[in-house]
């Protein structure tokens, strides 16, 4: 009767253990970084006689693969965003190729004007003709000058500041992986670390690619492109 009655109440436990990982995936869907977290449960036996339900510790229901594959395409679309933004202000400045504002298209004017001026080198008009064409060709060169220098000084300005986050996010992921692989060793749950730690992985994916494996007690490693 004891048996049985330790049996029922392990059950018991085990079903509200269930119960509160369970509550805690629902509000959490629309959280970002969250992951949907399970509780592994076995039958526990003695002397081949069913006693109860050991539980496990919590672990998080991820694929593995996608979350590799996400990371990548996201660091996949902010170079492509980026590359973007920049080429997009130089595209801006040129025009549409009918507008004849590039910086080709204002030399190829100098160039016309000349021709036409060598045929006619004595007229007042033609010689105005050159003169503006030239000062026009000189005024978009400076402009030009001037949006390369602000377009690389606003990337210096960004470069700063994503070494920063990327800096401040190896150190976060540097400190989860020890406090993750403490948690393995004693075999508590590491998943709420986990998910912390996949938040980090973003950000740097953000601005570097890079890939990852795991590595003894859950420990993340993560790799540039170049083997970094």
């Amino acid at each position: 009767m004891t048996i049985a009655l330790d049996t029922a109440i392990s059950g018991l436990r085990a079903a509200q253990r269930a119960l509160h990982t369970i509550s805690s995936n629902i509000p959490n869907a629309g959280t970002e970084g969250y992951s949907r977290k399970i509780l592994p449960q076995e039958t526990l036996l003695v002397g081949g006689q069913a006693v109860g339900v050991r539980l496990q510790a919590v672990v998080r229901n991820v694929d593995m693969t996608l979350l590799k594959d996400l990371v990548r395409q996201i660091s996949v679309k902010n170079s492509a965003q980026t590359r973007e933004s920049y080429l997009s202000r130089i595209q801006d400045f040129h025009g549409p190729a009918e507008a004849e504002r590039s910086l080709s298209a204002q030399v190829g004017k100098l160039a016309d004007a000349f021709s036409e001026l060598s045929g006619s080198p004595d007229s007042d008009i033609q010689l105005a003709k050159v003169l503006t064409s030239a000062q026009e060709t000189a005024s978009t060169f400076n402009r030009f000058t001037r949006l390369l220098d602000d377009l690389r000084n606003q990337a210096q300005a960004e470069i700063a500041s994503a070494v920063t986050e990327v800096n401040r996010a190896l150190t976060s992921i540097a400190s989860l992986n020890q406090r993750i692989a403490v948690l393995d060793s004693r075999g508590d749950s590491t998943a709420e670390f986990e998910d912390q730690r996949d938040i980090e992985i973003r950000k740097v994916s953000e601005y570097l690619e890079v890939s990852s494996f795991q590595a003894e007690n859950k420990r993340i490693v993560l790799m540039t492109r170049q083997g970094q």
